[in-house]
C-alpha cells in the first residue's frame, strides 16, 4: 500500500478525498502508457500560502513509483488546480460559480492552448508557451500540471517587480501568444471571439470592485492636498463596473485578439542560464482571457509588475518593443488581417489608459499590501471590512504610489 503524507494534519482535512493514490496511479500510468506502474508514495501539500488564491484550490503533488521492472523508485511532481468552497463565505462561492474561471481555464488548456504552440511551432517558436498539460478532468473539475519548479523556473519578487531583461522575456512571449491567437481566430473563422466575458462581466465580482474603489476614495480624502482626487474616486466606485465593460468591448478600429486577462508577474515562471540570467518563460493562469485590445494587458502589467524605478521612464519604450514583435510573429504566421503600425497601436495603448486606473487603486494595493488578509474579504463591505482596506491605502509604498498616479490620471480625464 502507498504511503500517504500531508502537509499538515489540518491541511489533510482539506483535501478533497479524490487526491488520492488509486487518482492518480491512473494519471502516471496513463501518462508513460505503462499498466504496471504503482504509486509508493503520495504526498499532497498546498501549492500557495493561505489568503493568495481565492478562485480554485491548488495542491502539489509529490510522488514515488515503480514500473514492474523498476527496483528503485522514480519521482515526480505535479501541481493541481480544482474548484474549492469556501465554507465561510457563501458571496465568494456565488461570484466563483458566476464566473466559472476554472472552467474556462480548462477549456483553455484543452482546446486553446495546445493550438497556439502548434501554431507557434510551426514557425520555429518551440519553447513552450505554458507548462506541460498532465491531464484536463471535466469530472473531478480540475487540472494537472507538470510542476515547473522541478525544471527550475522561478517566480520574481512581486514586491520588487521586474528589471528590463525580465519585462522583455515576458512582452515577447506575450506578443507571441497573441499573435498565434489572432491567427487561430483567423483559420477557425471567430472561435475565439466567443471569450466575450471579462472580470467586469459578472455581478458577482461588483462587490470587490466598488468597495476597493469606495476604500481608496475614503483613504485619498484624509490626504492633505489629495482630498479633491479622494473625492473623484468616491464618484468613480458605483460606475467602475460600466467602465471596466467598455475598456474590455473590442473596437473596430482597434487591433483585437485574445489576451490573458490577468498578466501579471506571479503569472509567468522564468527560468535561467548559469549565470543567473533569464533565458525562458512560460505563462500561466488562463481564468480570465477576453476578445480585445492587448493594450490592456500591457497597461495591466506595466503598472502592477515592473520595477518602481522603470515604471516612468520606460514606458513607450516597452511598448514599442511588444509591439516590434507582435508585429514580426503576426507577418512570420502570414496573418491576413491588418498589423498596426505602432503609431496605430500607441493610439490603441492611449484609448486603453483607463486600465491604469483600476490597476494601481485596485490592483497595486492587494500585491504591495504587508499586512496578510484572507481573500475571502474581498467581497465584504461592512464597516470593519472597509476599515481594514482603507487602513492598506495608507502603507507608506502604497500611498507614494497612489500620489504619483493621481495627477496624470486626473490630467488626462481618467477620474471623471
Amino acid at each position: 500500500m502507498a504511503e500517504v503524507s500531508s502537509h499538515t494534519e489540518e491541511c489533510a482535512e482539506s483535501f478533497p478525498s479524490w487526491l488520492s493514490r488509486e487518482y492518480f496511479e491512473s494519471v502516471v500510468r496513463e501518462k508513460l502508457c505503462d499498466d504496471s506502474i504503482v504509486i509508493t508514495r503520495i504526498d499532497v501539500a498546498p501549492a500557495a500560502e493561505k489568503g493568495e488564491h481565492f478562485l480554485c484550490a491548488i495542491y502539489r503533488i509529490q510522488l514515488e513509483y515503480k514500473r514492474a521492472e523498476d527496483s528503485d523508485a522514480q519521482r515526480v511532481s505535479y501541481v493541481v488546480k480544482a474548484r474549492f468552497e469556501n465554507k465561510e463565505n457563501q458571496t465568494l462561492n456565488d461570484a466563483l460559480e458566476t464566473q466559472d474561471v476554472l472552467g474556462r481555464e480548462m477549456f483553455m488548456y484543452s482546446s486553446v492552448l495546445p493550438k497556439l504552440s502548434s501554431i507557434l511551432a510551426d514557425i520555429g517558436q518551440k519553447a513552450q508557451l505554458v507548462p506541460e498539460i498532465i491531464r484536463v478532468d471535466y469530472r473531478k473539475g480540475c487540472i494537472i500540471f507538470e510542476d515547473l519548479c522541478y525544471r527550475r523556473f522561478k517566480m520574481c519578487d512581486k514586491m520588487v517587480g521586474l528589471d528590463l531583461e525580465h519585462i522583455k522575456l515576458a512582452l515577447k512571449r506575450l506578443a507571441a501568444f497573441n499573435a498565434a491567437a489572432a491567427k487561430l481566430n483567423e483559420i477557425e473563422e471567430g472561435s475565439l471571439q466567443k471569450f466575450n466575458r471579462c472580470c467586469f462581466s459578472d455581478s458577482g465580482l461588483e462587490p470587490f470592485f466598488t468597495s476597493q474603489m469606495e476604500a481608496c476614495g475614503r483613504a485619498v480624502q484624509k490626504w492633505k492636498g489629495f482630498e479633491g482626487y479622494g473625492d473623484k474616486l468616491l464618484a468613480l466606485a458605483p460606475k467602475i463596473m460600466e467602465y471596466g465593460r467598455r475598456l474590455f468591448e473590442p473596437k473596430s478600429h482597434h487591433f483585437n485578439t485574445l489576451i490573458h486577462g490577468d498578466f501579471w508577474i506571479n503569472n509567468m515562471m522564468f527560468r535561467y542560464d548559469a549565470n543567473d540570467q533569464p533565458i525562458e518563460n512560460v505563462l500561466i493562469d488562463f481564468q480570465f482571457n477576453s476578445w480585445t485590445s492587448p493594450a490592456i494587458d500591457l497597461h495591466y502589467f506595466l503598472k502592477t509588475s515592473v520595477n518602481e524605478d522603470l515604471k516612468w521612464d520606460h514606458e513607450q519604450e516597452l511598448v514599442r518593443y511588444y509591439h516590434n514583435h507582435l508585429a514580426e510573429d503576426l507577418n512570420a504566421l502570414q496573418f491576413k488581417g491588418r498589423i498596426p503600425t505602432f503609431q496605430d497601436f500607441w493610439s490603441q495603448f492611449l484609448d486603453n489608459s483607463f486600465n491604469e486606473v483600476t490597476s494601481v487603486c485596485i490592483v497595486v494595493p492587494l500585491i504591495l499590501n504587508e499586512q496578510k488578509s484572507d481573500s475571502a474579504d474581498l467581497l465584504e463591505n461592512d464597516d470593519n471590512t472597509m476599515k481594514s482596506k482603507e487602513a492598506v491605502y495608507n502603507q507608506t509604498r502604497i500611498k507614494t504610489i497612489i500620489q504619483k498616479h493621481l495627477p496624470s490620471f486626473d490630467k488626462r480625464g481618467l477620474l471623471d
